[in-house]
């Protein structure tokens, strides 16, 4: 869908270079984008700080199992 929404502003920028109201529309459509990505980015963030910190546990447990069964 981001693919068709970044073909759909290319197209309105060959087609109305000249346009203020295309190149605000193109704007805007940019700028969603950019802030639909840079939350997609804190989300994903959010979780794998999260999950982060028990999984180093977790291997830090097995390692340390293994280690004393040497």
């Amino acid at each position: 869908n981001a693919n068709l929404l970044l073909a759909a502003h290319r197209a309105l920028e060959q087609c109305a270079p000249r346009s203020r109201n295309a190149q605000q529309l193109v704007d805007v459509g940019y700028g969603l984008l950019d802030a639909a990505v840079g939350w997609a980015v804190l989300g994903l963030l959010d979780v794998q700080t999260t999950l982060h910190e028990p999984a180093l546990d977790l291997v830090a447990g097995c390692r340390a199992e293994a280690w004393a069964s040497r």
